[in-house]
């Protein structure tokens, strides 16, 4: 058992080490962050050491990550009757809240809608599109942290009475 996890070990620094080489030479010519930075907060290893466009498949991973964290706040400031969750986070926050969270959801798709253009036009556009996104993404994470923890404390909340929880089918 330890042989293997070891040899898997290997495995995907083995692979990692194949994307880092070809990650080096777009980085150097475009000046992009350094790899294990934006792999700490995109998760780019997981891109096919096979790629032959790694700028694209970095791009694509970029907006995979920004598409689900605009699916995580999205609830807070659109209420589904068809949506037990939706209704309850909505619920639970302040008029101030959802308008912020409507306002970084603009933005995330705004740059999702980015990146599906740069990955129409080629390598240069695609690396334009990472140093936008690594600029901006210390503030984007900032605030989904913010609101992550505001819909955990709706969830956190204890009701007062069972009228509070409403219709339960």
């Amino acid at each position: 058992m330890a042989k293997s996890k070891t040899s898997k070990k290997k495995k995907d620094e083995d692979l990692i080490s194949v994307l880092k080489k070809k990650y080096s030479k777009c980085q150097k010519k475009y000046s992009l962050p350094k790899f294990e930075d934006i792999d700490k907060e995109f998760k780019i290893y997981r891109i096919d050491q096979y790629t032959t466009d790694i700028l694209f498949d970095i791009r694509k991973q970029i907006s995979n990550v920004l598409h689900s964290l605009a699916g995580i706040i999205y609830p807070i400031f659109t209420p589904s009757e068809a949506d037990i969750v939706s209704l309850i986070i909505s619920a639970g926050m302040d008029k101030k809240t959802k308008i912020e969270a409507h306002h970084l959801f603009k933005k995330l798709n705004y740059l999702i809608s980015r990146s599906n253009s740069a990955g129409l036009d080629g390598e240069e556009k695609s690396a334009e599109f990472i140093k936008e996104i690594w600029k901006e993404w210390p503030e984007i994470k900032k605030k989904i942290i913010l609101f992550s923890d505001k819909i955990a404390n709706v969830w956190a909340k204890e009701y007062k009475s069972d009228a509070d929880v409403g219709y339960l089918g």
